[in-house]
């Protein structure tokens, strides 16, 4: 934006370096099925003379459940002294965030034994 005073829009001072923002996943929530994905957003914010001041990145996260719906809603149903029972609420506060903010949501392969 230029300056009223001067009319001249002000230079970025050489010590300010801009950089790409970093996704990073930690391992323990990858291994739970947590990814991400960069994307781009279409909408583009520009100034007067119609230069693009922004470029904002997205993420698209798509999240891996370990059972189908109904076996995480039965989870819950158990004694609030398990874990079980908790993994249960966990997952299903999980899967409200996911449709909250348009997550992509996979039930995993089944293990033996489950």
């Amino acid at each position: 934006m230029p300056s009223p005073e001067t009319g001249e829009v002000p230079k970025t001072p050489e010590q300010v370096k801009e950089r790409q923002e970093e996704f990073i996943v930690p391992e323990k929530i990858q291994d739970i099925g947590l990814k991400t994905t960069r994307s781009q957003v279409t909408a583009q914010v520009t100034d007067d003379d119609d230069n693009q001041l922004i470029s904002t990145p997205t993420r698209k996260v798509t999240v891996t459940l370990p059972a189908d719906k109904d076996v995480i809603e039965e989870w819950t149903k158990g004694d609030k002294a398990k874990s079980s029972t908790w993994l249960g609420y966990f997952w299903v506060r999980i899967i409200k965030k996911a449709l909250h903010f348009g997550w992509d949501l996979v039930v995993g392969p089944r293990q033996k034994g489950n």
